[in-house]
């Protein structure tokens, strides 16, 4: 049997961006999302998040804590 490649996917739902930012809750994730600190899109009817703007926030953080 053909091995499958592993496809990440380009947008995330709010769960999934809980677990790749390491536990952070659904209520911080929406409050970062209302403050402009993390973009996301509605996709059918579905708050999202793209993996560049999860990338991008993630920046972010690292540029905060530098400082």
């Amino acid at each position: 049997m053909a091995q499958q490649a592993e496809i990440t996917p380009l947008v995330h739902p709010i769960e999934a961006v809980s677990v790749r930012l390491g536990g952070m809750g659904r209520s911080t994730i929406y409050k970062e999302i209302a403050a402009g600190r993390l973009r996301s899109v509605k996709l059918a009817g579905r708050r999202m998040v793209p993996e560049s703007a999860l990338l991008e926030y993630i920046e972010l953080l690292e540029r905060e804590a530098a400082q």
